[in-house]
């Protein structure tokens, strides 16, 4: 996945409804993001992640939202769409926004409207190489499979002190032989945190090749690494986020049980993004795709994210909250 290029321009006018209701877009002051508006593009660009199959498109999101007189953000809606996976990840990002100054009005506290474009740009495709499933063809594999693989991230990532929240998304070649080779940072956060990436994947056991032609070759792959404060984990400062019962593991372990393809015709190996709400009692409503592979694996991807069972729902100052989530969902035979 990958953060957005860069975020410009805050534009202002006004609108007026009944008196009670009365909302600005060009108060005297202005709504301010703590740190100001270059820390809102700072978040923004580390909070907007858009899978790299679907980062192919370059061009802006236009999105308009009111900053409430209690600094919460609310109303988001998109004036101008570029795609729905872009669009629904910058409602995504401006939604868990929080702690703004609201804009004043003759010295009174008023809510206010904000437009901001944002803009993204294309994930270059050359030397990112892939290899389809299918037949003689798959791609690279750690051992053990994806479960292998999230559990060696779980044990083997430290948190780095000073370190920010967020993704870092790192490509890398394995050889012929499944040795890893060569490493490169497509996202950053903090020079530290990159350089933890480039560590926890130099140190990774021998993957499996991938094969073309019944022949193992040399090959690429993407993988995005989530760092999370430990302290924010265990709920410290009284928001956490909504999850799976028993984390990520178990949820890789639930969905590498639905959905088994091995059988089935004419089955295409990919990624299926979708979206879905996790109530306050942690049941799964409002499931869409945003980004399919095809018609039937889409219906069974979302069969298995409506069968989940009930989600630990996220809190926002130790309060119970319904939340949107976002899931890349990787499909392999």
């Amino acid at each position: 996945m990958r953060h957005v290029a860069y975020i410009a321009g805050l534009f202002i006018s006004l609108m007026s409804y009944a008196a009670e209701d009365i909302v600005f877009l060009a108060p005297d002051k202005p709504p301010l993001f703590p740190g100001g508006n270059n820390s809102m593009m700072e978040y923004l660009g580390r909070n907007i992640f858009i899978p790299l199959e679907a980062d192919t498109v370059n061009g802006k999101s236009v999105v308009r939202f009111v900053v409430n007189t209690d600094g919460s953000v609310g109303d988001v809606e998109i004036l101008r769409g570029l795609t729905p996976v872009h669009d629904n990840e910058v409602i995504r990002a401006v939604r868990s926004m929080t702690g703004f100054a609201p804009g004043e009005k003759d010295g009174k506290v008023v809510a206010a409207y904000v437009t901001l474009p944002v803009w993204f740009k294309a994930v270059p495709s050359a030397g990112c190489g892939t290899i389809a499933d299918g037949g003689d063809r798959r791609p690279p594999r750690f051992p053990g499979g994806r479960i292998a693989l999230s559990e060696y991230l779980t044990e083997h990532l430290e948190w780095i002190e000073d370190g920010e929240e967020g993704r870092v998304v790192a490509r890398f070649i394995v050889a012929e032989t499944g040795i890893i080779d060569s490493i490169w940072i497509e996202r950053h956060l903090t020079p530290m945190q990159d350089a933890e990436v480039i560590r926890l994947i130099s140190g990774m056991p021998r993957w499996e090749p991938a094969v073309a032609d019944g022949a193992p070759v040399r090959s690429t792959f993407i993988l995005p690494v989530m760092f999370s404060n430990p302290e924010k984990l265990q709920g410290g400062d009284g928001n956490t986020p909504a999850r799976f019962p028993g984390g990520q593991n178990k949820m890789d372990e639930y969905l590498a049980y639905r959905l088994k393809w091995r059988d089935a015709p004419n089955v295409r190996a990919g990624n299926v993004v979708v979206e879905f709400f996790v109530e306050v009692n942690g049941s799964i409503t409002g499931a869409r795709v945003l980004k399919g592979l095809s018609a039937s694996q889409d219906r069974q991807v979302l069969s298995a994210i409506e069968k989940m069972p009930p989600w630990i729902p996220a809190k926002k100052n130790g309060k119970i909250i319904k939340s949107h989530e976002t899931l890349v969902v990787r499909l392999a035979p």
